[in-house]
């Protein structure tokens, strides 16, 4: 039997819910913005129009750029500090000429810059052979779908110029690519405007298609009076996820959120607008709007203006409390200082678990496609950048543990040192100290990354830590897995049996303790000895010695005791903590 539920919500849409012959639809029903509504549980919401390069909806986009530049604050639209090296001129297109490559020469106008999923194969790059033919002509229907809708969008929006990778970056030039790869924080945070193809998985599949599912079927009426007016029904839309935690479930839809680059691309934008199969966003560091309208009635924070607000906070503090002696140490109190620290904290534990669930075609890239965010908290109080952590909070950022350790494995080629996460694939998480009461062991003495190139938080060639913090020396006798946990049974070095369970970083790295003669379990941190609640909890790393240098050790996996583990831990507990202190450098 056939159901419809219907349910109200205060100023938008009416929602109908229809069920029946195994199915489940939601629709929306509505009156248009600017028109009359009928009754007072039919609210009012956009229209959108099935062409998203119709007049309106690029007057759309103009008009959330106008607003954006008028009223706020924290993005208006300043001249670009810098213009990148290279851009796409687009202005010829206006006459039905064809867009070509030109080299900046210091001057300072708006440009647009593109935010995509590269796809199987890139079929369209500037390269040394045809840079040349490039500043003179780029013909348009020779280029990518991607490309092309880029170049028609920034046309029509009054842009002159606009920044696509592909085609900005000299491809198979080394020198060029780290150069370029390494403005990042500059070309995306001095650009007007970041167009983003959040519908396109290929470079050769168009963004601006026809959005015939968003459309809305009419409904006339007439009052006994006279009166006319006119009701919307629409399928139900359903928005890219732009909140401070976003669902990162769904990349088949968006394909923008499983690609690593595009991460960062967003955040160190100042607006994004994303052109989705259904309907236009619009995403900046102040506001997110929505041709239906939906974001306006919900008053969302983005990711965008959640990271925006979080390094402002955390900058301007720590500025005021430098350059002002008068405030320094008075106004700006202690616990002041600590909150946009905090909030910085769960900010990148949030983009790291974000960035690592997403997928990169070249290993190489890992530390490279993660750079431009980290000059832009270079500003903030965190200390040195040492390969996806940071020195201020560098205890804290090493109980990172893999989600799937048993399906990933190291890098072939050498991307970061083993206590990076950035050293392996796979999404990680981290140890939840928000709610806890800690002590710290480890002692950092130095942490050092030696970079590749100029960009200084780019690849790496070598990394290191040296620290001090009690180790208990273990000699493995068994180990098996229990799904992503691996159990071990270790003798002391006074010849205790103890038995633990430990996380590896890889299905490499439990293989290699597997074959291990000895194994070392360093304390990070750990609750109050006195405690004998459940809540009791020590948590270190998993360490293996380099077979050449004695004084190197490389980490492979996380340990935890928790007091509601299994008894047979409780001797574990007790060797973790009379363990003596060693020195030694984490590579």
């Amino acid at each position: 039997m056939d159901e419809i539920k219907l349910c109200l919500d205060s100023g938008g849409p009416m929602s109908a819910y229809w069920c029946g012959k195994g199915q489940r639809e939601k629709w929306e029903i509505f009156a248009r913005d600017g028109s009359p509504s009928p009754w007072a549980g039919v609210g009012r919401a956009g229209f959108i129009e099935q062409d998203p390069l119709s007049v309106v909806c690029i007057e759309k986009i103009k008009s959330w750029i106008n607003e954006c530049d008028r009223l706020h604050i924290h993005c208006a639209s300043k001249q670009p500090l810098s213009m990148p090296t290279r851009l796409v001129d687009v202005s010829p297109v206006r006459y039905g000429k064809e867009p070509f490559l030109c080299i900046s020469k210091g001057e300072i106008e708006k440009y647009a810059a593109l935010s995509y999923v590269w796809g199987c194969k890139q079929s369209f790059t500037t390269t040394k052979h045809n840079l040349a033919a490039h500043l003179k002509c780029l013909p348009l229907q020779n280029l990518p779908k991607v490309f092309q809708d880029t170049i028609i969008v920034t046309q029509m929006s009054g842009i002159r110029f606009v920044w696509i990778d592909a085609l900005c970056i000299i491809q198979g030039d080394s020198e060029d690519w780290e150069r370029e790869s390494g403005q990042m924080s500059s070309i995306f945070g001095s650009a007007y405007l970041t167009i983003s193809a959040s519908s396109a998985n290929d470079v050769d599949v168009g963004f601006c298609t026809l959005r015939p599912t968003a459309t809305a079927t009419e409904f006339k009426y007439n009052y006994y009076d006279g009166y006319k007016f006119s009701v919307f029904a629409r399928r139900f839309l359903d928005h890219l996820p732009l909140g401070e935690v976003e669902d990162r479930t769904e990349p088949e839809k968006y394909p923008v959120l499983g690609r690593g680059w595009c991460l960062q691309e967003r955040l160190l934008s100042r607006r994004v607008v994303h052109f989705t199969k259904k309907e236009l966003l619009w995403d900046c560091c102040s506001s997110c709007r929505c041709e239906c309208g939906a974001y306006d009635r919900d008053g969302r924070t983005s990711r965008l203006m959640y990271f925006n607000r979080a390094v402002r906070e955390a900058t301007s503090i720590l500025g005021k409390s430098l350059s002002d002696p008068i405030s320094s140490g008075t106004n700006v109190s202690k616990s002041s200082k600590l909150a946009p620290q905090k909030e910085l904290r769960l900010l990148w534990r949030e983009i790291v678990q974000s960035y690592t669930m997403a997928r990169l075609t070249y290993p190489s890239d890992s530390l490279p496609a993660l750079s431009g965010i980290a000059q832009r908290l270079q500003h903030t109080d965190w200390g040195e950048y040492l390969a996806g952590l940071w020195s201020a909070d560098l205890a804290r950022q090493l109980t990172w543990e893999n989600l799937f350790p048993r399906a990933s494995r190291a890098y072939d080629d050498y991307t970061a040192p083993s206590w990076s996460f950035l050293c392996r694939p796979g999404a990680v998480e981290y140890f939840d100290f928000d709610f806890l009461d800690e002590i710290q062991y480890i002692k950092i003495l130095e942490a050092k990354c030696v970079p590749q190139g100029l960009n200084k938080t780019g690849a790496i060639v070598d990394g290191w830590i040296k620290l001090s913090a009690p180790c208990a020396t273990l000699k493995v006798e068994q180990t098996s897995s229990q799904r992503a946990e691996m159990h071990a049974l270790c003798r002391t070095e006074d010849g205790k049996h103890v038995e633990f369970i430990w996380i590896p970083d890889t299905d490499e790295a439990a293989e290699d303790v597997k074959e291990a003669d000895c194994i070392y379990a360093l304390i990070l941190f750990s609750s109050y000895p006195s405690s004998t609640s459940g809540d009791f909890f020590i948590y270190g790393l998993i360490l293996q010695r380099d077979e050449r240098n004695s004084d190197v050790f490389y980490r492979r996996g996380v340990v935890q005791y928790r007091g509601s583990k299994p008894r047979y831990q409780g001797e574990f507990r007790k060797i973790l903590l009379q363990a003596k202190p060693m020195t030694l450098t984490l590579k």
